[in-house]
């Protein structure tokens, strides 16, 4: 049986409950002390989705791991008041559990972690992002002992260093993680991670490191090496990552489906290239904001034949090339976000509406001749938090209104060719009269 954003009201539907999920942001009036009241009579529960429950106690979590032998998926994301006690029964007390996400859980540490990796080996998807006390000391005991792992995230995790992951044993130096005035912790006495070759994770699929400033190339070469499968990579937001990452993701080959590297300064059009050459079933690739990039890197993207979705945000060298480029080399795409690249036209716009007709979502927000009368009103409506004068104009095109912008564009197109036959002073209009006044 199974209950979403309730909770059952008699004892024959607490037995038979196995599915109970708590939604963040549902307007459901649950509290932790209401769980609390039903979880001693639900032992079938199998799978606990309470990040809906945000004052969610050690208490309520321990009758949970207690009560429920069978428990495989658990998510307590950004219940901020769950701590290591519970984990640690969880851990005790779960042996099936393959799923457990502990997003935003702020007060966990290392112990927890060390505890789930090596009494749930068998884990297949574990989630741990936004965690500020977490350590290489625990996550290298995810890399030692998980090895049936499909689904890992340890973004956002500020503390991660390359000591976190698994190096090549040719990779003997050592990284100044410090001032040298600063005396060394024992987080950096730890040595390199170094694994046999043949340990390899198999299973693993999906990979997020988002947002962890401190990894290098190193770790990254050395993570791929024995995460050989990966098909899904995020690697935004890694800012001392340079071409030789991209070097590396290239050795994933044609696994390789779904690439995330925004706000990788250092990255380069050498290193798109070394990833296309190899990566040819890729299908979403995000560069957003790596400003080294120019429109080679977003041709050889767009020429990847089963790309589908397209992020080429904030790149300034970013030209109408581009546009024309993926209007005659990419009709499979359906999402494109080309926002903040500001040497873009609204004619090498207009070329691009017309030759991708499987065209669902246009993201131009940022660029200046989107400014064009008439346009906006194809436009979705910006947030209630948008500041137009901060980040330039909102233009969120989707769906429908993406084919009446280019029947929009395409009038506009007609007119002027019939002001030019009759040598009148071309005028452009908001509207969708053909009348050239």
């Amino acid at each position: 049986m199974h209950f979403v954003n309730s909770l059952p009201d008699n004892e024959e539907d607490c037995y038979e409950l196995e599915h109970l999920e708590i939604s963040r942001g549902a307007h459901h009036g649950l509290t932790d002390d209401d769980l609390a009241y039903v979880l001693p009579y639900c032992p079938h529960i199998e799978t606990a989705l309470l990040s809906g429950i945000p004052d969610l106690s050690d208490r309520t979590f321990v009758l949970l791991a207690t009560t429920a032998s069978s428990l495989r998926r658990v998510d307590v994301s950004y219940c901020t008041e769950v701590t290591d006690v519970a984990i640690f029964e969880l851990a005790a007390n779960a042996p099936r559990l393959e799923s457990i996400k502990l997003n935003g859980v702020s007060g966990l540490a290392d112990p927890s972690v060390s505890v789930l990796a090596s009494s749930l080996s068998h884990l297949i998807d574990l989630e741990l992002c936004e965690l500020p006390l977490l350590t290489a000391a625990s996550v290298r005991d995810i890399w030692t002992l998980c090895r049936t792992l499909r689904r890992l995230k340890l973004a956002s995790c500020p503390k991660l260093t390359d000591k976190a992951f698994p190096h090549l044993a040719e990779a003997d130096m050592e990284t100044d993680y410090g001032p040298p005035s600063r005396p060394p912790t024992w987080l950096d006495a730890l040595p390199l991670l170094i694994l046999p070759r043949t340990h390899i994770l198999s299973d693993l699929r999906l990979l997020d490191l988002g947002h962890c400033a401190h990894l290098t190339d190193a770790a990254v070469a050395g993570v791929l090496v024995h995460a050989p499968y990966i098909s899904h990579l995020t690697l935004s937001s890694c800012t001392q990552l340079t071409n030789a990452s991209a070097s590396a993701i290239a050795t994933l080959g044609t696994n390789l489906v779904v690439l995330a590297l925004s706000r990788v300064p250092l990255l380069t059009d050498r290193g798109i290239l070394a990833i296309t050459q190899t990566c040819s079933r890729l299908r979403s690739v995000d560069v957003s904001f790596d400003t080294r990039l120019t429109d080679l890197a977003a041709t050889e993207l767009g020429a990847l034949p089963h790309i589908r979705r397209l992020v080429l945000v904030g790149l300034p060298r970013l030209t109408d090339n581009t546009l024309l480029f993926l209007a005659e080399h990419a009709p499979e795409l359906t999402r494109l976000h080309i926002a903040h690249c500001p040497a873009l036209s609204l004619p090498g716009l207009h070329v691009a509406l017309r030759k991708l007709p499987r065209l669902e979502h246009l993201g131009v927000s940022g660029v200046p001749a989107l400014e064009r009368a008439g346009v906006a009103r194809f436009s979705e409506p910006p947030p209630e938090d948008y500041d137009e004068r901060a980040v330039g104009i909102f233009r969120v095109f989707q769906g429908g209104n993406i084919a009446r912008l280019r029947r929009f564009l395409d009038k506009e197109e007609t007119r002027k060719r019939e002001a030019e036959r009759r040598c009148i002073i071309f005028v452009p209009r908001e509207d969708d009269s053909d009348e050239l006044y």
